[in-house]
């Protein structure tokens, strides 16, 4: 979505248009045959944050359009999709407390192991139940 999002930035014409047009409906079907996870809206979450950058006015801080367009996308699937998706808009607060920079520990390792090793963990604890 985002290469056909920036493609048709580029072109600015019928071609640029005729390929996001065709992105979107690809990707509809593509959701509705293979199960995406969070559905089409899913899908559509980060160009929520490069169309909100696209916008962006002056009066916003540097980085801030981005932030402020995946957090409304947040709150469309949220809404969309209800369930545990609403607390998704936990992460809003945490989106807006970035500010660019890299932090005093380096947690790279620690997070690229993590994510994989708490779900497994949770598929071993929904085994056992």
């Amino acid at each position: 979505m985002l290469y056909a999002f920036r493609f048709c930035r580029r072109r600015q014409d019928a071609i640029g248009t005729l390929a996001l047009g065709g992105a979107v409906c690809g990707a509809a079907v593509l959701c509705l045959l293979l199960s995406v996870d969070y559905g089409f809206w899913g899908v559509l979450l980060p160009l929520f944050a490069e169309l909100a950058d696209c916008l962006s006015c002056k009066a916003l801080p540097d980085g801030a359009a981005p932030r402020l367009g995946f957090a409304l996308g947040l709150a469309v699937v949220a809404l969309r999709l209800g369930g545990v998706q609403i607390y998704s808009l936990l992460a809003v607060p945490l989106l807006f407390a970035y500010r660019g920079e890299r932090g005093k520990h380096n947690l790279g390792r620690f997070f690229y192991w993590f994510y994989p090793l708490h779900l497994l963990a949770i598929g071993l604890v929904s085994m056992v139940l």
